[in-house]
C-alpha cells in the first residue's frame, strides 16, 4: 500500500471515497470478473487502493465488459459526486431528465426550468407545469450507456439503487402519500398518484395496474389533473407520461432501452445533449 510522503497516513484514507464497482454478479471467467470487469488481483487488492488507484481500475472496466458483450458500464461516481452532478445538469447543460418505472414515465428538458435545491433533492418546474424532483440519496450509484449509436460515446446515465432499498423505499413512499388519489403500484419500486379537482378515489380503488394505465390518459385529459409518479431516485408530476408497449415481465428493473444489471434499480434517467460535459462530470475524483 503506498504511502503520502506528507503524512504518516495511507493513500487509501485520503481524497474523495471512490465505490466498489461490485454489481452483485461475482462470476469468473478466467482471472476476470463478468460482473464488475475487474481482476481477481484487483479485487483482492480494492480496499487497500488509494483513490487514484482505484479510480485507475475503473478507466480499465468498460473496454473489459466490452469484451463480454457489455453495453451498459457501472460509473465510478460516489454519491456526493452524484449530488453536484444533479444540480449541474440544471446550471451548466442540457438534456433531458426521466423519472422512470418498467411500466411508466415521465420526463422534463432541463432547459427553460425554475430549479430549488434543499437539503434533501432538487426541484425544478417547466413552463407546461410538469414538475420533477432528485433525491440527494446517500446510496445511488450511476450506470452510463450510449443512446445514439453515432456519437460513439456514452451520452446517457442511470441513477440506480439496490432491489431491496428501492422496494423498502416505495413501501414508505404508499405509506406517506404522494398525492389525492393513489393509484395501483405500477411495480414494487414505485408508487403512483392522481391529483387535481374533481377526482373521485373510489373509482380508481380495487384496479389492477392494467386498468389503471388504460383509464390514465382519459383522466389525464382533464383540465387540472395531473399524474405523481415516485421512486426512491426521484418524482415527477406531469400529464403527459409514456407507457411501456407491453406489460413489463415481473422482474423488469428499468424501462425496456435502459439496460443495468439485475441487482439494481433504474430511477432517474439522464439523456446529455453534450456527451463530453457528461463524462467530465461524472469523474469518480
Amino acid at each position: 500500500m503506498s504511502q503520502n510522503p506528507n503524512t504518516s497516513a495511507p493513500d487509501s484514507f485520503m481524497g474523495p471515497p471512490v465505490p466498489s464497482p461490485c454489481v452483485g454478479v461475482c462470476t469468473l471467467r478466467g482471472d476476470t470478473c463478468y460482473g464488475c470487469g475487474r481482476t481477481t488481483d484487483e479485487i483482492a487488492a480494492w480496499a487497500d487502493l488509494a483513490p487514484a488507484e482505484q479510480a485507475a481500475v475503473w478507466a480499465l472496466l468498460p473496454a473489459r465488459l466490452a469484451a463480454f458483450g457489455f453495453r451498459s458500464f457501472r460509473l465510478a461516481a460516489s454519491a456526493p459526486i452524484v449530488d453536484r452532478f444533479i444540480g449541474r445538469t440544471f446550471a451548466e447543460t442540457t438534456g433531458r431528465w426521466r423519472v422512470v418505472t418498467p411500466a411508466i414515465e415521465g420526463g422534463l428538458r432541463v432547459s427553460d426550468t425554475f430549479v430549488t435545491e434543499t437539503a434533501t433533492a432538487v426541484s425544478a418546474a417547466a413552463a407546461d407545469g410538469t414538475q420533477i424532483g432528485l433525491r440527494r440519496h446517500e446510496k445511488v450509484r450511476v450506470f452510463g450507456f450510449q443512446r445514439d449509436a453515432a456519437r460513439a460515446r456514452m451520452d446517457t446515465v442511470a441513477l440506480v439503487l439496490p432491489k431491496g432499498l428501492a422496494t423498502r423505499e416505495a413501501e414508505a413512499a404508499a405509506r406517506s402519500g404522494g398525492g389525492a388519489v393513489p393509484l395501483a403500484a405500477p411495480d414494487r419500486f414505485s408508487r403512483a398518484w392522481l391529483a387535481g379537482d374533481g377526482l373521485v378515489a373510489e373509482a380508481w380503488a380495487g384496479l389492477d395496474w392494467a386498468e389503471t394505465a388504460r383509464r390514465l390518459p382519459e383522466a389525464l385529459g382533464r383540465t387540472g389533473v395531473r399524474l405523481r409518479l415516485e421512486n426512491a431516485v426521484g418524482w415527477i408530476e406531469t400529464r403527459t407520461p409514456d407507457f411501456t408497449e407491453g406489460e413489463p415481465t415481473a422482474d423488469a428493473n428499468a424501462p425496456a432501452d435502459v439496460k443495468v444489471s439485475k441487482a439494481f434499480v433504474a430511477g432517474a434517467i439522464f439523456e446529455a445533449d453534450d456527451p463530453d460535459w457528461l463524462a467530465a462530470a461524472l469523474a469518480p475524483i
